[in-house]
């Protein structure tokens, strides 16, 4: 039986371990991030980290690296796995090497894994601990964990404001409400993310590329939620079809003539039924979480924005404020839909992360 330990429980080595796996955020999905360290005497004598899908395991890469593991301790901050998959079994590989003693910040979800690596580690005789920095491998890991456990993924909803909480004029236009350097940082939350969400209104409003320019980055699979299948033909998305892999949600009574034309772009349709001419938001996450889709970046519009609050399906949200006043009643907001009634009933964000990128704030924090 593994020696659980309480949660407060922290580790030097397993911290290092937890800063390597960080390191393959954007690469591993829908495989979790993980990092591990080898340590023999209170010195750190090898280490290595999921790199990217497909890819060798941190402790594959950790153990190629160690000379002599034989009688060392082992840092993993999740369950090592027991199976076959796209890489032999790591326990195999850790029985193999002679590690005596394994430390283990969390068990792995995961059904083909979840104890059962713990176990074989056991019944080869090498000391299992589980539980250290547990929290903060869990927060790390807070996407892969919602989506195997809930099968979700792990939403982020962003938007750029101006000071007085506009995100266009009342003609529309919105660029640039946010500066360079928040538009930046914006590519680099879609170089981490398997996808971005958007509303057929953004598109028809801002005719966006909604890719990664971040150099050496990738871009996220893209997702439209246009129920009249109202896409141009001659809009960015449709143009870039082909090399960026496009999802439209439109209703199943849609023009068919229309739906076929867009599909022969290189687009994929997903069609749903609509309740109220609106897109079964909860449905379409189900469905991304089902295609291995861990990471989801929403930036809008105002009522997919106001509907994914509303419906609670938002994990974290981020905010861009520019120092500009728009002003105008008809100016549009961030959040539209008929809003609440009484501040009481007002959502709260928690665990603020407050921040200057350029010229603009930028907010973090976790709907309550």
């Amino acid at each position: 039986m593994a020696t659980r330990v309480k949660d407060q429980i922290t580790s030097q080595f397993m911290v290092r371990a937890l800063e390597l796996a960080i390191r393959g955020r954007g690469r591993v999905e829908p495989n979790p991030m993980v990092g591990c360290v080898i340590e023999r005497d209170g010195r750190i004598i090898a280490e290595g980290y999921h790199e990217k899908y497909g890819g060798p395991h941190a402790e594959e890469v950790a153990l190629s690296r160690c000379q002599d593991p034989g009688g060392a301790r082992m840092f993993i901050t999740l369950e090592p796995c027991s199976h076959t998959g796209k890489r032999p079994p790591c326990t195999k590989a850790v029985i193999d090497a002679g590690i005596t003693e394994v430390h283990i910040a969390t068990l792995d979800p995961f059904l083909m894994v979840s104890g059962r690596g713990v176990k074989e580690l056991e019944q080869a005789g090498i000391q299992c601990l589980v539980g250290v920095n547990a929290e903060d491998a869990k927060r790390l890991n807070a996407p892969y964990f919602k989506r195997v456990i809930r099968g979700m993924p792990y939403v982020t909803l962003k938007w750029a404001m101006t000071l007085d909480g506009k995100i266009a004029t009342r003609t529309g236009e919105s660029k640039w409400i946010s500066g360079e350097k928040a538009r930046e940082r914006v590519h680099v939350m879609r170089n981490r993310v398997d996808a971005v969400v958007v509303g057929i209104g953004t598109v028809l409003a801002d005719d966006p590329l909604l890719t990664c320019r971040v150099e050496g980055g990738r871009n996220p699979r893209r997702c439209i939620i246009d129920p009249l299948a109202q896409l141009s033909l001659d809009s960015h998305i449709v143009k870039t079809a082909k090399e960026v892999p496009t999802f439209l949600v439109v209703g199943k009574t849609a023009a068919a003539a229309r739906l076929d034309k867009l599909q022969e772009t290189g687009i994929t349709l997903l069609k749903m039924q609509l309740k109220d001419g609106h897109v079964d938001l909860e449905g379409l996450l189900r469905y991304l979480a089902q295609k291995e889709f861990t990471n989801v970046l929403v930036e809008g519009g105002g009522n997919i924005a106001a509907s994914m609050l509303t419906e609670k399906l938002v994990d974290k949200v981020v905010v861009f404020i520019a120092p500009k006043v728009v002003g105008g009643r008809d100016a549009i907001t961030p959040v539209e839909g008929e809003g609440i009634e009484k501040i009481a009933d007002a959502l709260e964000i928690d665990d603020l992360k407050i921040g200057i990128v350029g010229q603009d704030i930028m907010i973090e924090g976790f709907p309550r």
